[in-house]
């Protein structure tokens, strides 16, 4: 099972770009979100690459701002691409199935 969930501030404000797939308009935003973790005395902070698509791309725009809390479910994803130098480089991403916002922006969403 490939499954994975974290909790983080955006690094960075969405932006979002759209193109066609067939008929269809696909709204596509990479993101990155920074993740803090206790370890003994230490704080580690991991950074996350995620890519979200169409109606959730849309609500963590509309909602969540840099440095603002957020969760985010999905799949883990790595892929293999050749850098501009020529050299095999992989990434890792979470590809996400759904989004967690802060109680207030629910509240917000559930009114519109």
């Amino acid at each position: 099972m490939n499954s994975a969930q974290v909790v983080g501030n955006l690094v960075e404000e969405l932006e979002l770009k759209t193109f066609k797939s067939g008929d269809k308009e696909v709204v596509v935003a990479n993101g990155v979100i920074a993740c803090n973790e206790r370890f003994g005395e230490k704080e580690i902070t991991s950074f996350i690459d995620f890519t979200v698509y169409n109606n959730k791309a849309k609500v963590i725009k509309k909602y969540v701002a840099k440095g603002q809390q957020i969760g985010l479910s999905g799949k883990l994803r790595a892929e293999t691409y050749e850098d501009k130098q020529g050299i095999k480089r992989k990434k890792t991403y979470l590809y996400v199935d759904s989004v967690d916002l802060p109680q207030k922006y629910k509240e917000d969403e559930n009114n519109h």
